[in-house]
């Protein structure tokens, strides 16, 4: 008989969100010592000090908190790095965690680096890996020299496997791949068409065909090609409600841009919206879109998918991963918010192609993205680690 291996888990983190958030659950749910590492600026965006309430309030889950003593002072970047690189390593040296979980390259896992963690498993979380090194060849060298400091690397889709080991070739052989841990099915599930009625009926939706969306309004989610996409003439026969849910730097811009196209009133911002409450609206929603810029696994696509939504999503690299165009989705050219609207209006149209769409996308969400079955295969990835 095998006996249970009992593991400290160190997870180390500063940008505090939803991802967090599931994979917090997940572990403090676990028999594992789980530590959470935070290095949450206190003044950080409202959204993270949200999302740290709901994270410290989770059971079973050992708190340390890196306490900024600089008073509200801007210390030197390098100095901070070393500060909290610091903090880091003598907790390490005091509970002695046989795995560190990091996250973001160029900061959690920086620090993890520099306080000589080990093993590291690093968690890429997309534009750290996309985005990030193409700023500058500073940037790309220090992505290079972290990811070339870990014991394994976590991606959540080939697009961003592939982005690491081209940065760092030593990468090749110790870079995983799996979605975020997938979708929690007894929270995101499709529900029948009367139900889906009845759902619209009582958020004031009835005759509306609804699209939803529920991405962060930064730049990098292309919010406002789909604001554009709503003024072109998306010929159905009824009217369209547009559901936004998200908050971020461009919210208010976005508001002003919807009045400005006139499209305004066939919006509802909603800003952001807790966790529990998010099935209702892909469950009254006819149709999931994402214009983003750039991404890896989306939680939120995969949400929708799990709750049965056809989707039309920009032709992002990673999004390949998941959908094959005119068989569970459709893809649009980014930037190009005519072509989104015709893709949406195309796909509203042809109700046999959404119920197929619909279909697909919930047998994929059975066979891949169920985060019960993918949580066991990340506590043997842990497991390993410590052999």
């Amino acid at each position: 008989m095998v006996r249970e291996v009992k593991m400290k888990i160190f997870y180390v983190t500063s940008t505090f969100g939803i991802h967090d958030y599931r994979f917090l659950t997940k572990l403090s749910s676990s028999k594992n010592e789980i530590h959470l590492i935070s290095f949450l600026n206190p003044l950080a965006e409202t959204n993270s000090k949200y999302m740290f309430q709901e994270i410290i309030s989770l059971p079973c889950l050992l708190i340390h908190h890196y306490k900024d003593f600089s008073r509200g002072k801007r210390l030197p970047i390098v100095l901070e790095v070393f500060r909290r690189a610091n903090y880091l390593r003598q907790k390490i040296s005091q509970i002695k965690p046989d795995v560190v979980h990091s996250g973001w390259v160029q900061t959690d896992s920086l620090y993890a680096v520099l306080a000589g963690a080990k093993p590291l498993l690093i968690m890429t979380w997309g534009s750290d890996i996309l985005l990030e090194p193409k700023k500058s060849k500073f940037w790309f060298y220090l992505t290079k020299f972290v990811l070339s400091q870990a014991s394994m690397v976590y991606s959540d889709c080939e697009e961003v496997k592939n982005r690491v080991i081209n940065i760092c070739p030593k990468c090749f052989g110790k870079t995983i791949v799996f979605p975020q841990l997938g979708i929690d099915r007894q929270q995101f599930f499709p529900v029948s068409m009367e139900e889906k009625q009845r759902l619209k009926e009582k958020l004031g939706f009835s005759q509306d065909k609804v699209l939803v969306m529920t991405r962060h309004f930064e730049p990098v989610y292309g919010v406002e090609f789909f604001v554009r996409a709503l003024a072109s003439k998306i010929e159905i026969g009824q009217p369209i409600r547009t559901v936004l849910i998200g908050g971020g730097s461009l919210f208010d811009s976005m508001q002003q841009l919807a009045k400005q196209l006139g499209v305004f009133e066939q919006i509802s911002f909603l800003g952001r919206v807790d966790n529990k409450d998010l099935p209702l609206y892909y469950q009254c929603a006819d149709i999931y879109v994402s214009s983003s810029l750039s991404d890896g696994t989306s939680l939120s696509l995969l949400e929708a998918m799990s709750c049965g939504l056809p989707v039309v999503v920009s032709d992002v690299p990673a999004y390949h991963d998941w959908i094959e165009d005119g068989i569970n989705g459709y893809f649009s050219s980014q930037k190009n918010p005519v072509v989104l609207a015709e893709k949406i209006g195309r796909l509203l149209r042809d109700k046999p192609l959404m119920e197929k769409m619909r279909q697909k996308n919930l047998l994929i969400a059975e066979e891949r993205i169920d985060w019960n079955q993918n949580f066991e295969k990340l506590l043997v990835v842990y497991q390993g680690l410590v052999n």
